[in-house]
């Protein structure tokens, strides 16, 4: 239904939601711009479990350092610390001091996902990989 119909009875299904939140990429410093045409994060929630998909293309950056994270999930993740979820994701078109190993999460409480890179046995920020042309396929479960 459009709106929530609250049950009694725990095993009805009574929280059903499909639909579409717009990303944008934030960094500690300078900035990155996806492209509006790439910037739509798809969702199904159902209960208290949200499935994400979404393909981000970077249209520009401008100096940008710190870390990354994409923002503009369309609802916070649970606060327990139990519930901080792996992303699945696939970089393509970054700069070649780059790592293939790239992974993102989201943490308890957050409406956003970090992302890094893994070398050496470290994680540490993708964002000086991060160039313009950068696409991102990602697709995450998480529970609210």
């Amino acid at each position: 239904p459009a709106t929530e119909s609250a049950s009694t009875d725990v095993n009805t299904l009574d929280d059903y939601e499909e639909g579409t939140a717009t990303a944008s990429i934030t960094t500690t410093s300078g900035s990155i711009t996806l492209n509006a045409s790439f910037n739509t994060i798809k969702y199904t929630k159902v209960g208290r479990t949200v499935s994400i998909t979404g393909v981000l293309y970077v249209d520009s950056v401008s100096t940008p350092g710190g870390a990354a994270t994409i923002t503009g999930l369309p609802f916070a993740n649970g606060s327990a610390k139990s519930n901080v979820a792996g992303v699945c994701i696939f970089a393509v078109t970054l700069l070649a001091t780059a790592t293939t190993a790239i992974q993102g999460r989201i943490e308890d409480s957050a409406t956003g996902i970090i992302l890094e890179k893994f070398t050496a046995g470290a994680s540490t920020s993708i964002v000086g990989d991060i160039q313009a042309g950068t696409q991102f396929k990602l697709s995450a479960t998480y529970f609210v």
